[in-house]
């Protein structure tokens, strides 16, 4: 008889997720990452190993249906194992070298069809992604994550397929740093950064550094500078 045990839950919210909806090949992809690091953590916790690649593994994981509001995904397992441990094992492999490729696909809705990913209950050790934190996953650098604060910007263009920008960051030169536009109202038109071509903004952001450089800035809302 299937042992089935308590749910681990993973969530998106933002962009479509906000409309009780998600990409369909996004969520695949991340959710296919998701059960790979799922079967690896159960493999390690029961043969305190990891699985060679031909390795069988026999434990299986399901996801229960989704509830109204973001898009939340309930997992549980068929194992005669403490899902806790397997959870905690696969929120510790996020990030980590082992499974990289896994936890890749993971993240892979995050900034493309959703603006942030929660896996495991946070009170509980879960983790939270946000756009700089896939994004630092995925392109494999050794990026620095900054924490939420205001830049004075001059706005040089938008990209609207990609939800990106070019920004002149004030005490950054010359140099045009790629601002990804996590702001709801980016969504809308016009909306404040179609309106300020080549003005004046003062945005609230979380950048990313790499070697010690501004890389990139996740620009969460934003004002337009003069009369401030």
């Amino acid at each position: 008889m299937a042992i089935y045990t308590l749910p681990m839950r993973v969530e998106f919210n933002g962009l479509d997720a906000a409309h009780d909806m998600i990409d369909l090949r996004e969520l695949s992809i991340s959710l296919g990452g998701t059960a790979k690091l799922l079967r690896m953590s159960s493999h390690l916790l029961f043969a305190d190993e990891l699985p060679e690649s031909k390795t069988p593994i026999r434990t299986k994981f399901y996801a229960k249906p989704f509830k109204e509001g973001c898009f939340p995904v309930d997992i549980i397992g068929s194992v005669d194992g403490d899902m806790f441990s397997i959870a905690s094992e696969t929120v510790a492999a996020i990030g980590a070298e082992r499974g990289r490729s896994a936890t890749i696909d993971v993240v892979h809705p995050v900034g493309r069809t959703c603006s942030e990913q929660t896996v495991g209950d946070q009170k509980l050790g879960g983790v939270n992604i946000d756009l700089p934190t896939a994004q630092s996953i995925r392109s494999g650098l050794k990026l620095e994550i900054g924490d939420m604060a205001e830049f004075n910007v001059l706005l040089d263009g938008v990209i609207i397929h990609n939800r990106t920008c070019r920004l002149y960051v004030e005490g950054e030169g010359e140099k045009v740093v790629t601002g990804d536009l996590v702001d709801p109202v980016a969504d809308d038109w016009p909306n404040i950064y179609q309106d300020n071509l080549n003005k004046r903004l003062r945005i609230t952001a979380k950048p990313t550094y790499r070697d010690g450089q501004l890389y990139r800035l996740a620009v969460y809302d934003a004002k337009p500078l003069e009369g401030l």
